[in-house]
């Protein structure tokens, strides 16, 4: 059973390198698949544009889904200061992007579910996702 995850695995990746994201690869990103995970923090840095979008996305609502695999995955796979806001603080839609409360209420679910790991190892890069956050929680509103 273990050899047909991972040939379907392998094949889904397959698939989101040689003909850009799939939605089923960025679908196991969301929900917390530790190896579909580390594949997009490994691919991330040379994404551009719609594709590097859809996977913060994804990476973002991992958190969520399973604070512990993303936090690992990422430990491994660390990314820059600016990226790393990117991820932890992209939302799904339009609107949570620009509404502020909707911004600030995931902000706080992704807070309370990084804090939920208690795993010294993590502790660093969890601690470091959770000042993001909070920072993005803090910042004024923008008005134009």
């Amino acid at each position: 059973m273990k050899t047909i995850s991972t040939l379907i695995f392998c094949f889904c990746l397959s698939s989101a390198v040689a003909y850009g994201l799939t939605d089923s690869f960025l679908k196991m990103v969301s929900t917390g698949g530790p190896r579909s995970l580390e594949e997009a923090l490994r691919i991330l840095p040379t994404s551009s544009g719609e594709e590097a979008k859809d996977l913060k996305t994804a990476l973002g609502k991992s958190i969520v889904k399973s604070p512990k695999s993303f936090l690992k995955a990422l430990k491994k796979h660390s990314l820059p200061q600016k990226q790393l806001d990117d991820v932890v603080a992209s939302y799904e839609d339009d609107a949570a992007n620009t509404d502020k409360q909707a911004q600030q209420k995931e902000a706080r679910l992704r807070i309370e579910s990084l804090k939920s790991v208690e795993d010294k190892e993590l502790k660093t890069v969890r601690d470091e996702c959770i000042a993001s956050l909070e920072k993005k929680i803090n910042q004024p509103t923008q008005q134009n």
